[in-house]
């Protein structure tokens, strides 16, 4: 089996991080395979890259008032740890506690809201196939 290593630095760190990986068949049957496996950070960063989701939003906004964590949970009323998943996207927001990011931050609710729900649905439908036909069919259920 040959093994081919591409190998990248962050500008923080020197860890290198394995970006693919090319596995070739051991025996002549065996169809060739291109194995592409990226580490959980550059994963992450490419996600974030393409939809920007409300715990980002949240942590922007924190940063921006130079508040710390505690500061904006104590504030918020919620638990450090909670707020702290939150802003990494590990846990959603509840729709009570959208209220205090909105009064806290002075966001619009209503577009909150409809990101919040967003969020809801493209985590249910991810990795599903026809998603645009289920979305069609579940808005026509809505309307009746």
């Amino acid at each position: 089996m040959l093994r081919f290593i591409y190998q990248t630095f962050h500008a923080k760190k020197s860890q290198p991080h394995i970006l693919a990986h090319l596995v070739f068949p051991t025996a002549l049957t065996e169809i060739p395979k291109l194995t592409l496996t990226f580490d959980r950070c550059r994963q992450d960063r490419l996600k974030k890259d393409c939809m920007k989701k409300l715990g980002d939003l949240f942590r922007e906004k924190r940063e921006s008032e130079k508040l710390l964590l505690r500061q904006a949970a104590a504030q918020l009323e919620i638990d450090q740890a909670v707020l702290s998943k939150i802003e990494r996207n590990e846990r959603k927001a509840t729709k009570e506690q959208l209220g205090g990011f909105c009064q806290f931050y002075k966001l619009d609710f209503k577009e909150l809201c409809i990101n919040w729900n967003s969020e809801r649905i493209a985590e249910l439908l991810d990795g599903e196939n026809d998603i645009e036909e289920v979305l069609k069919r579940t808005l026509k259920n809505i309307r009746g």
